[in-house]
């Protein structure tokens, strides 16, 4: 098999074609093409004598802004905690902005169909907020019973709100406090007489 020898001889200007010829024992022979591979793959030239370079095989990722200079176009950009992803918002008249939220997006439930005394799971609001809420959904009507809005700045001591609700019946109570501020929350079920069935979920802003 002949071996293929390349020797550059001389300086090339940047964008300048550079000859290559073949050469067998020693004889300088016509020129010939050379081959970027891997072994398997060959590397491609396009029409304007430009390398190829593909970037949607496997293990990168192929990126295409399409036209630059619109919005339309413009690249995506999205702001997450790798859960949930934050919303952009447009007003009449006036650009769009991101959604910065001052309190819950949804309900958070601390009790969950309970039937006897129970110290509520922990809703933590991630932040310090200085409004909670809470409504309880009581299925049936226990003799007697009572809950009780309690809030913590650490997730580990809790201290009443002074805010309560005595259950006597079925229906809906609602629980607030306000002005305390509080990165946690919970309601608990205590002085249960009777049978219920209680569900109960927070929110908190401000």
């Amino acid at each position: 098999m002949a071996e293929l020898r390349v020797t550059i001889d001389g300086t090339y200007p940047a964008g300048t074609p550079i000859p290559v010829a073949a050469t067998t024992g020693g004889s300088s022979g016509t020129p010939t093409f050379v081959e970027i591979t891997d072994g398997t793959n060959t590397a491609g030239v396009t029409v304007a004598n430009a390398l190829k370079v593909d970037a949607s095989a496997a293990g990168v990722g192929a990126v295409n802004q399409g036209t630059p200079g619109s919005t339309a176009n413009a690249w995506p950009i999205k702001v997450t905690d790798g859960t949930s992803t934050a919303g952009v918002a447009g007003g009449a008249g006036g650009p769009a902005g991101l959604v910065v939220v001052d309190g819950f997006v949804n309900p958070v439930t601390t009790l969950a169909a309970v039937t006897a005394n129970t110290t509520g799971t922990t809703v933590d609001g991630g932040s310090a907020f200085s409004n909670w809420s809470a409504v309880a959904v009581a299925g049936s009507a226990p003799t007697a019973g009572t809950l009780t809005l309690e809030l913590s700045l650490d997730g580990t001591t809790f201290v009443s709100s002074s805010v309560t609700a005595s259950v006597t019946a079925a229906g809906n109570f609602l629980l607030a406090s306000t002005g305390r501020s509080a990165r946690y929350g919970r309601v608990s079920l205590t002085n249960l007489a009777g049978t219920i069935t209680l569900t109960v979920k927070m929110m908190a802003s401000g």
